[in-house]
């Protein structure tokens, strides 16, 4: 949804952030689990920061919309 209103801020900002995180927590899984399965957990990790954000940012934005708050148009 947040691609379709060319919303993509929240989206890029979580995925930098899981981009960063991702490789040094598949490092510390892979030693703690001694397998290959460490890299899944620490992709399901990343990736879980911005699956409880977005529905929260796009909750807030459709409710701006909803009211009439015409601030959610870029000019």
């Amino acid at each position: 949804m947040a691609n379709g209103f060319g919303e993509l801020r929240t989206q890029n900002v979580f995925f930098t952030i899981g981009a960063l995180i991702r490789v040094p927590i598949s490092m510390i899984f892979v030693r703690l689990l001694h397998s290959w399965i460490g890299v899944i957990v620490a992709n399901i990790a990343a990736m879980s920061l911005y699956c409880i954000i977005q529905p929260f940012w796009l909750n807030k934005f459709l409710n701006k919309k909803e009211l009439g708050d015409e601030s959610y148009v870029q000019k």
